[in-house]
């Protein structure tokens, strides 16, 4: 037995030690392996982060160049001329050439208005009219191509909206160049620093969505000339339920209606679009009910709704030939009803004319009085779907 023990370990002991060695060469071959791999693996990732870094600096330096660009641009534009360029007076041509031919398709009434206009720099305001005007504005002669006059005078609180000029109500909006002036400078305010990361372009307006705006503030001077009281009192009004804007019930009623009348005016069957209409005025009144909101904030929002909601369909309409991304956001609605100010009742009241304008319900012979209501239209236009 023992003699077999011992001839059996000498026989293991080569055994033994060739498999250590296997052993010993398998670990040998396979760290240096492993750490390569480690390594290249590191060096991917290096390699990744450096093109990363390297695409985020020549973005910052593309987008930094290009706002030095633009910036350079307008700096060189003086929007304190003492009278309307020649681009300023091909825009007010065109525009009453669109209103002449076009006018009533967009709101009834605007072809046959012949409303003057009232455009302003940060110096001076050109009042453009085919009127002669005896005051303190002076007169700069007749335009022939555009067969009026223009008077001039400096600018003093000048405003866009609609503007009661010598007993007269008038369009007023800055010129194309002074807004997005306007705009690019506010951006730099607002942003800081960061401002040079922003597009501009983002917030320029074109000559397209230009035209839009300036309809827009005709469409006051209709609304000032058809009752005036009513559009006095409504122009009036700001802040409108801003004492709601921290009460979560007020600000999600509104997003939830805002998301209604989009899916309103985007559903494929009018059996849809009346469904969401439906819901759309269901959840208006759970939002003033839970919010208790009082009579008169409630008719603050529709008179705000009619003054400021017509006209800005107004624009979404003339203005749908424009790419600036300002125009393309317009439909939007429930991420326009987000902001906390007077805007989201721009949009809601847009979004409610759009939804008429689809259910074909002849609502704008009726928009002009002194007691229309979209919600109220659109409750109409559903009964008689």
């Amino acid at each position: 037995m023992q003699l077999y023990y011992v001839a059996h370990t000498a026989l293991d002991l080569p055994i033994r030690e060739r498999f250590l060695q296997d052993i010993s060469a398998i670990i040998a071959t396979y760290l240096p392996v492993r750490a390569l791999v480690r390594l290249q693996m590191k060096r991917t990732l290096l390699t990744f982060m450096w093109i990363v870094l390297g695409l985020i600096i020549v973005s910052m330096v593309i987008l930094l160049i290009n706002h030095a660009i633009v910036k350079a641009r307008y700096d060189k534009i003086d929007t304190a001329t003492n009278e309307l360029s020649v681009k300023e007076i091909s825009q007010i041509a065109a525009l009453y050439d669109r209103v002449a031919e076009e006018g009533n398709d967009i709101f009834p009434g605007l072809s046959d208005s012949d409303i003057d206009l009232l455009l302003f720099n940060d110096a001076y305001e050109f009042l453009v009219t085919d009127q002669a005007v005896e005051s303190s504005w002076e007169c700069l002669g007749w335009n022939d191509s555009l067969q009026k006059y223009i008077y001039r005078c400096p600018a003093a609180q000048s405003q866009a909206f609609a503007v009661n000029t010598n007993g007269n109500w008038v369009a007023s909006l800055s010129t194309q160049d002074t807004l997005n002036k306007y705009v690019l400078d506010s951006m730099s305010d607002d942003l800081g620093f960061f401002s040079i990361f922003v597009p501009p372009q983002f917030f320029e307006t074109d000559d397209a969505y230009y035209q839009g705006l300036l309809i827009h503030e005709m469409i006051h001077v209709l609304q000032a000339n058809a009752c005036e009281d009513r559009f006095l009192a409504a122009s009036s009004l700001q802040g409108v339920c801003s004492i709601y804007n921290s009460d979560s019930n007020f600000t999600t009623g509104l997003q939830e209606e805002g998301e209604y009348l989009e899916l309103a005016l985007h559903a494929d069957t009018r059996e849809d679009t009346i469904l969401y209409a439906e819901k759309f005025l269901a959840a208006r009144l759970d939002r003033r009910t839970e919010c208790q909101l009082t009579a008169e904030e409630i008719e603050d929002e529709k008179n705000l709704e009619w003054l400021e909601g017509t006209a800005r369909y107004a624009e979404y309409i003339a203005s749908s030939d424009s790419n600036c991304l300002i125009r393309k956001n317009m439909g939007d609605i429930s991420e326009k009803v987000a902001v906390q100010s007077d805007d989201r009742y721009y949009s809601l009241g847009m979004a409610e004319a759009l939804l008429l304008d689809k259910l074909k319900y002849d609502w704008k012979s009726e928009a002009l009085s002194s007691d229309f209501i979209f919600e109220d239209a659109l409750s109409l236009a559903i009964s008689a779907a």
